[in-house]
């Protein structure tokens, strides 16, 4: 995240503001959702296999409303 953006992962963990962090999630689909105040929320919908996720995911709100 950008460590202003408030990121929770959907029925799982509220890790809230960090600029990088990690988290042991079993293998499966999840949504990431992020909010900021004066900006437009965020969905990320991303996968976990049994080695782990392709690439880091970033959950950012960047839109200012």
């Amino acid at each position: 995240s950008d460590g202003f953006t408030e990121v929770r992962i959907l029925h799982e963990a509220r890790p809230g503001r960090f600029v990088e962090t990690t988290l042991e999630l079993r293998p499966g689909r999840y949504v990431a959702t992020g909010a900021r105040i004066g900006y437009q929320d965020v969905r990320v919908t991303f996968v976990v296999t049994p080695d782990g996720t392709e690439a880091p995911i970033a959950v950012r709100c960047t839109t200012r409303l």
